[in-house]
C-alpha cells in the first residue's frame, strides 16, 4: 500500500466528509432523528477509513491525485450497506438499507 501525494492543508478537509458521513449514520444524540428512529447499529469507525481509502483508489483510477466529495459520495452504499442495520420498526414501515444511506448522502451534500 502507498499514501497518495497530497498536501498538509488538504489532507485534513478531504477526510471530513468520510467521518461526517460515518458519525451522520449512527444513532446518538448529534444523529438525524431520521437515524435514530430507524438504525439499530451504525458504521463503525472502520468505515470512515474505507471509506477514505476507497475514495483515494477512486480518484487514482479516474486520474486524479485528490478525491473529491463526489468519490466519498459514490462509494458510501458500498462501504456502508454491509456495515449499518435497521430496527424491525424500520423495517416493518418498508425503508431499506439503500433507502437510508440515499438519504444520509442527501443531508451530507
Amino acid at each position: 500500500m502507498f499514501r497518495l501525494p497530497t498536501a498538509r492543508s488538504r489532507q485534513k478537509t478531504q477526510s471530513l466528509p468520510c467521518f461526517n458521513s460515518v458519525r451522520a449514520a449512527r444513532p446518538g444524540p448529534e444523529a438525524d432523528e431520521f437515524v435514530n428512529k430507524n438504525v439499530a447499529w451504525g458504521p463503525s469507525p472502520r468505515a470512515s477509513q474505507a471509506l477514505m481509502l476507497g475514495a483515494r483508489a477512486r480518484a487514482m483510477l479516474q486520474g486524479r491525485l485528490s478525491p473529491s466529495l463526489d468519490d466519498v459520495m459514490a462509494l458510501m452504499g458500498p462501504v456502508f450497506r454491509h456495515r449499518m442495520a435497521l430496527n424491525f420498526t424500520a423495517r416493518a414501515d418498508g425503508h431499506t438499507i439503500d433507502g437510508t444511506i440515499e438519504r444520509l448522502s442527501r443531508l451530507i451534500a
